[in-house]
């Protein structure tokens, strides 16, 4: 932080006792501030002097201690200036102050920077020839400020005049040589330009810029362009943290990090793991150094990941024309040992693609268009099923194909009979929470009354039995077939392998879980996100104390507890999800009257009501997290404003819906 000319005991006499409880910073600067804009013809009293004081002692604790001068100038402009022409005078004089000693610092950094290029102002050298690394970050700084220019192979200095012009319009903004760089460097830190010019800094760059800040696709150029060895092991374990720790990667972004991260041996298993579900188009580069095991082993571990099933192909061996048939293997425990042994030949994964195609199908029919089309489609495919049947040998893969044909010609006959409510029930027994709510709530939206009563009575039913899943008070046992949350519970593992059950494993954990309050998304590009929240929300009824709903206007929910989870349901599928964003005004009316706890935002992040804006919406969180909350954000969307990274709230991308069921377990 830069401080101003005067020390504290130089100038005791003129400050007012009421100001002697704050900082010295603060108390020097605001009698500074103070003798010059009553100079200026300003007039000060000592209440503007201590609420001036009170505010910069905010803002340098909300800014970790550092005031800008621009924060300087708006707080003073804002208590101490009555009027317009106050506001114009005073602004020119703390800039013109603050500034002074800025320009030193520049012009010394400039001078020592030309030194180390062993050249002067308005001089012309070469860029042939091997420079030293300081001589390499020198060249990268002066240029970035604009101090050195260049054409083809030759670089000129601008005149002593021009450097004085230069530190001057630098001092404006920055307090500090390294801080003009910095600026630099942040304000075009996309231009490729730019990136190569940073990487010359070498060793220097975390001086100037926190990479982790940096996307990967910026990371992964200034490691193109990096000369330094340890500057290109220092962003390549960057790289490596910041893919680990996302939720989801670009393909392109999944080989930028593969490619380093071989290159520099920093390729552990968490994140291959993470760079095959992103892209398993790498799995074709690292044949010699992965097994079908293993890569068999990272699609069973997230099965609800879009890419599993193209992984899981790749790990079998299984043809592209036979991938719809790698989802009904995956499910169930005989036919995935059998695919892991090669011994499903063309004509059962040929069965299982028919059988998959015709549950699509009748999927599609339940949505209100072409009933009948798809419908016959169905049951075209499962007749050709059923010739497929009588061609494999009896043993234990022929009991499973028969049972999952069985199945679906069960809900293919049910659907042509009439029998809604049946055909929905089988359908949806195997999805996730999640899935189901999709799946049901897209058929409550374009289905006739009669379909859409059946899905929102099955939705009913399941909704309780995921509340079952928590006990009444604050203490909740869990007990889910999901793995990576808990223990595992032998006995029912057990239980369900000895039945051959689909996805045995269970999971037990027991813990502590804190009241919440949830904060919903309702706009149109939430509406997915935003049932799936309702819903679990309603599952997780003892344990939500309110939820708020909101788009351009708010809803509140108290005491969830007390609420019909039939009603709620009700009153998820008669809202429109639509409309502007109000996130500033969610929030407000989430925290209002009640003590902090943890609050979950769930929201695209995009403040679209007026006049408040997306810096609002960082104030917002920050001062709730400051007042005893625990802030968890939950956004689709990675182009969220970057000043909640300040907040100090915790933020979860998510790339898929399912990630919303499994971030509100682990509450």
């Amino acid at each position: 932080m830069k401080r101003w000319e005067g020390s504290l005991e130089a100038q005791a006499n003129s400050v007012p006792s009421a100001l002697r409880s704050y900082d010295e910073f603060i108390i020097d600067l605001v009698n500074k501030l103070a003798k010059k804009a009553r100079s200026r013809g300003i007039r000060v009293s000592t209440a503007e002097l201590v609420e001036l004081a009170r505010i910069l002692s905010i803002y340098a604790t909300l800014r970790g201690g550092m005031l800008t001068n621009d924060d300087i100038v708006f707080v003073s402009c804002s208590v101490l200036c009555k009027r317009k022409e106050d506001s114009r005078k005073f602004s020119d004089l703390v800039l013109d102050t603050s500034s002074r000693d800025s320009v030193k610092d520049i012009i010394r950094g400039i001078k020592s920077d030309l030194e180390k290029l062993g050249v002067g102002p308005s001089s012309s050298f070469s860029l042939r020839g091997r420079l030293s690394d300081d001589a390499q970050a020198a060249y990268a700084r002066l240029r970035l400020l604009g101090v050195i220019k260049s054409k083809g192979s030759r670089a000129r200095v601008v005149s002593e005049k021009a450097i004085k012009d230069i530190a001057r319009r630098l001092a404006r903004s920055s307090s500090s040589y390294r801080e003009a760089v910095a600026s630099a460097i942040a304000g075009k830190g996309r231009n490729d330009f730019v990136l190569s010019l940073a990487a010359r800094l070498g060793s220097e760059l975390p001086y100037y810029v926190d990479l982790g800040k940096l996307g990967i696709e910026q990371l992964a150029r200034i490691y193109r362009y990096a000369r330094s060895r340890p500057l290109r092991r220092y962003v390549a374990s960057v790289l490596s943290r910041i893919a680990a720790s996302r939720n989801r990667l670009s393909e392109n972004e999944a080989r930028l990090v593969l490619d380093i991260a071989i290159r520099e041996k920093m390729l552990d298993e968490k994140l291959l793991n993470k760079l095959i579900k992103a892209n398993p188009r790498l799995i074709d580069r690292l044949r010699n150094s992965i097994s079908s095991e293993e890569l068999l082993d990272i699609a069973l571990s997230d099965r609800d990941n879009e890419n599993s099933v193209e992984i899981a192909a790749k790990a079998l061996g299984v043809p592209p024309i036979h991938k719809k048939a790698l989802g009904v293997i995956l499910a169930n425990n005989v036919l995935l040992e059998k695919a892991r042994k090669k011994e499903l030949g063309s004509t059962e994964l040929a069965l299982l693609s028919k059988i998959a195609e015709a549950r699509e199908m009748l999927f599609r029919s339940m949505l209100g268009q072409d009933e009948q089309a798809y419908r016959d489609y169905a049951l075209a495919e499962l007749e050709k099923a059923k010739e497929m049947l009588s061609q494999i040998k009896e043993g234990e893969v022929l009991t499973e194909l028969r049972k999952i044909y069985e199945r679906v010609n069960y809900e293919a006959n049910a659907l042509m009979t009439g029998n809604n409510y049946a055909a929905l029930k089988s359908l949806v027994k195997d999805l996730s929470f999640t899935d189901a709510v999709k799946l049901l709530s897209n058929i409550a939206s374009s289905a006739d009354s009669r379909t859409k009563h059946y899905a929102m009575r099955l939705l009913y039913i399941i909704t309780r039995r995921y509340a079952g899943l928590f006990s009444k008070g604050r203490r909740a046992t869990v007990a889910i077939t999901r793995s990576g949350f808990g223990k595992i519970s032998t006995r029912h593992t057990i239980h369900n392998m000895v039945r051959m059950k689909p996805n045995p494993i269970t999971v037990r954990s027991n813990k502590r879980t804190k009241s919440i309050v949830l904060v919903i998304d309702k706009s149109g590009s939430m509406r997915d996100y935003a049932i799936a929240a309702l819903l679990s929300a309603a599952a997780l009824a003892p344990l939500v104390k309110r939820i708020v709903f909101f788009d351009e206007n708010v809803y509140v929910l108290n005491k969830l507890s007390r609420v019909n989870i039939h009603k709620l349901i009700e009153l998820v599928f008669s809202t429109q999800f639509s409309g502007y964003t109000n996130i500033v005004s969610a929030l407000d009316a989430a925290v209002k009257g009640i003590s902090a706890s943890k609050l979950v935002l769930i929201s695209d992040l995009k403040q679209t009501v007026k006049p408040y804006t997306e810096t609002d919406v960082c104030d917002q969180v920050a001062w709730i997290q400051s007042s005893g909350w625990r802030v968890v954000i939950l956004t689709p969307s990675n182009n969220y404003p970057s000043c909640l990274d300040n907040t100090g709230a915790r933020i979860i991308t998510v790339d898929s819906i399912n990630v919303i069921e499994r971030a509100l377990l682990r509450l």
